[in-house]
This record gives structure tokens, sequence and C-alpha cells, in this order.
């Protein structure tokens, strides 16, 4: 049987093995706004793909953890951006009534789905 840490250790390897794919995504994305916004400079076109990345695609990823055995990387990808968009963007809104300022919400909302996302795929494991 396995210790708690092994098992750990495997669902990290897991997650590291796609690290490389995921960072191709960003890049293509990158490229892909970069050709959308010519005009813009570097730095802003950037600083815009790093935002989306943290904001969907990274919760999107860690939303869709669950179904790795049932569902390709491309398809956990595309699936998880769209059912991110939503997540994040009702966390906001209720956090907003609670009145968590809007600021705060860009940090707080995506670790929140990643951290709660990844536990529950650990646990999954066990």
């Amino acid at each position: 049987m396995k210790t708690l840490e092994e098992i750990a250790l495997d669902k990290i390897r897991e997650i590291a093995r796609e690290l490389p794919w995921l960072g191709a995504l960003f890049i293509i994305m990158f490229a892909a706004l970069k050709i959308a916004y010519y005009n813009e400079g570097l730095m802003s076109v950037l600083r815009i793909s790093a935002a989306l990345f943290w904001l969907f695609v990274l919760p999107g990823y860690a939303f869709m953890l669950h179904w790795k055995e049932k569902l390709s990387l491309r398809e956990r990808i595309v699936v998880g951006t769209a059912a991110s968009a939503a997540v994040v963007g009702i966390l906001s809104y209720y956090l907003g009534i609670l009145g968590i300022t809007v600021y705060s919400h860009i940090f707080i909302v995506p670790a929140a789905v990643i951290a709660v996302s990844v536990a529950l795929h650990a646990r999954k494991g066990t």
C-alpha cells in the first residue's frame, strides 16, 4: 500500500508531465494575441496573456484534473477554460456581494479554484 507521500509525489509527477504542454499553450496564446494586437507593446501583450492564462486556463486545467483518465489534455483545456470562466465569474459576483473588493478577486479566486481542485485531485488518489 502506498503512503500519502508516495501518492502526492505520483500526482505531482502526473501534473509535471503536462507542464511543457501548458507552457506551449501560453506561447501560442501570446503569439496569437501579439498578432491580433500588433500595435501594442510586447509587455502589454505579455501582461494580457498572463492575466488570461492565470484567470481562466490554469484554474480550468486544475478544475478538470478530476477527469484526467476520461479526457485528453486538449479536451480538458478547452472544457476547463470555459468552466473556469463561469466559475470565476460566479465566485467574483458573490465575493463582490460579500464586500470583497474587485481588485483582490484576480488573486483570490483563481488561487482558490486551483488549490481546491488540486486538493480534490490528490484526495481522489488515496
